[in-house]
């Protein structure tokens, strides 16, 4: 595939404001006001319009399910960030998604709670947005010919810790430049580090002389990259990653490199993860077998892998069965049913 080079002549509004209260003098010049349509996922897309591996995005609640159907119960939890694999075509809201930490699971998710990590440099398509490797974004869906739609929400942080928040943007990107974590030693953003600095409102245009994009707040410093100047103005990238592209007057100054991506977390415990040890509330608390099938009415959700915690909720003497919630990390627990043999009281 080819990756097209960045450009800076864009046609969107933007409106930039501070999250923290701050002293700066409000913008010299509003943003041109440009509608935006963004573009609308495809209705007969296929899974190549979704990268094969992804992450789970913050939220509330249970986030894995036992069927597409609104009905469908919930049967687990799953932490942010834990990598899953889409399995299918989504249904109905839900992609059918495996999960493979401590124990191997399979279940329905959320498509609105997805996120996914940009494998490889480019623009988002229909955006003045850039992106590296390691960026986040938040999946939308299909957009059809190998891409994805996704949203990107560029942050500014100053060096005196402001944030600016930007508004967010909607387009495509390959599916295959998505996915969980991005290869060591992968191209990274082009340019040379600079520092915007200012006592007055900066404006962020879309060209040299074009519409006005943003005006960042005063009393601020801001990161960003350089990659070129035209005609007295500089084009830069401006956040940590999604980055907003555009041009500014002043002059950047020389910026420490920045610092690396984010590292992406750990979910070992040598303990009792920490849904099982938040669920305990007086029930029984078991270690579960390496091997045991976890199910629910029946369907085998979850094959636990690694010797496990779980809380009893309710015993079957009949069918010698135990429903519990279970878990062997802090990536993902589940409820369901487990042969009563397969569990050894954990003691106080």
């Amino acid at each position: 595939m080819t990756w097209g080079r960045l450009s800076f002549v864009f046609a969107f509004g933007l409106a930039a404001c501070a999250t923290t209260p701050a002293p700066a003098p409000a913008p010299a010049s509003e943003p041109a006001q440009v509608t935006h349509a963004a573009p609308q996922p495809s209705s007969d897309a296929s899974l190549e319009d979704w990268p094969e591996l992804a992450l789970v995005g913050e939220g509330r609640g249970p986030s894995l399910y036992l069927g597409a159907e609104s009905s469908a119960p919930p049967v687990g939890y799953v932490s942010p960030g834990v990598v899953v694999e889409i399995a299918g075509p989504p249904d109905r809201g839900r992609l059918p998604v495996r999960i493979r930490s401590g124990m191997r699971v399979r279940g329905y998710f959320p498509v609105h709670r997805l996120d996914a990590v940009v494998l490889q440099r480019g623009r988002i398509r229909d955006t003045p947005v850039y992106v590296g490797p390691g960026d986040r974004v938040r999946v939308l869906g299909p957009a059809g010919g190998g891409r994805t739609h996704v949203s990107a929400s560029p942050k500014l942080v100053s060096a005196e810790g402001w944030v600016v928040s930007l508004p967010t943007f909607e387009g495509s990107y390959p599916a295959i430049g998505l996915g969980a974590e991005a290869a060591a030693g992968a191209d990274a953003v082009p340019g040379t580090p600079v520092i915007l600095r200012g006592d007055q409102p900066i404006p962020v245009y879309d060209a040299p002389g074009g519409r006005l994009l943003a005006t960042l707040p005063a009393f601020a410093t801001f990161p960003g990259y350089e990659v070129r100047r035209d005609s007295g103005h500089s084009a830069v990238l401006l956040g940590e990653g999604p980055y907003l592209a555009g041009y500014v007057t002043v002059v950047p100054a020389p910026a420490p490199a920045p610092s690396s991506k984010r590292e992406a977390p750990s979910f070992e415990t040598h303990d009792v993860p920490r849904r099982i040890r938040d669920d305990a509330d007086g029930k029984p608390l078991h270690r579960v077998a390496a091997g045991t099938r976890v199910t629910f009415d029946g369907v085998t959700i979850a094959s636990v892998d690694r010797p496990g915690w779980a809380t009893e909720i309710r015993r079957y003497a009949e069918t010698g069965e135990v429903d519990v919630f279970v878990a062997v990390d802090d990536a993902v627990a589940v409820r369901g049913m487990v042969p009563a043999d397969a569990l050894t009281p954990a003691g106080p």
